[in-house]
């Protein structure tokens, strides 16, 4: 786990779930949630990212990106897949990588 306000000087970790507030650039194994409360800025790599909350800089997951409601990320996206909830702000690029192997539609009708 990766306290609040911890400053990463590594290139990469091994870290199954992450919960943080980060500054610097990271290569993690496993998956790291930004905290509705935390921000991260700089450069992040990982299997799965999830942001709850604010993030500066690019993204690059090599499973998936999850943008939850609230959350705002100034920067790049790069991955397969991708889900972003309504009230969710992104600016910045996306760069899927991936075909889409399975859809399956989670709205519901009329939306």
């Amino acid at each position: 786990m990766v306290n609040a306000g911890q400053q990463s000087a590594d290139k990469q970790r091994q870290i199954p779930y992450a919960i943080v507030t980060n500054e610097g650039e990271s290569d993690v194994r496993g998956a790291v949630v930004v905290a509705e409360s935390g921000h991260w800025k700089g450069k992040l790599k990982a299997d799965i990212v999830v942001v709850a909350g604010r993030f500066e800089g690019d993204i690059t997951a090599r499973e998936k990106i999850e943008v939850l409601n609230g959350a705002h990320i100034n920067g790049n996206l790069a991955c397969p897949n991708i889900a972003m909830e309504t009230g969710a702000i992104h600016d910045g690029r996306l760069s899927m990588h991936s075909k889409l192997s399975h859809f399956e539609e989670k709205r519901e009708a009329g939306v």
